[in-house]
């Protein structure tokens, strides 16, 4: 938060810029946390794999062979 005041305050960024920037933060993060989650246990592997693979294909347009 104090960033994204101090950003604010010195007009260094839009107020959609902070806005977008936290939002896009914390989706990373919980996509992140999630991946972490699937690949901490053993019989979820291969979801980790499909859920990885759903990611770079859709983010990135990467097609896997594997």
């Amino acid at each position: 938060m104090t960033v994204a005041h101090s950003r604010l305050r010195t007009k260094a960024h839009w107020p959609s810029d902070v806005v977008a920037g936290a939002l896009w933060g914390i989706a990373v993060g919980m996509a992140t946390r999630r991946l972490l989650q699937l690949l901490a246990t053993a019989d979820s592997i291969q979801n980790a794999r499909f859920f990885a693979r759903v990611l770079l294909h859709r983010q990135l347009g990467v097609s896997l062979q594997y």
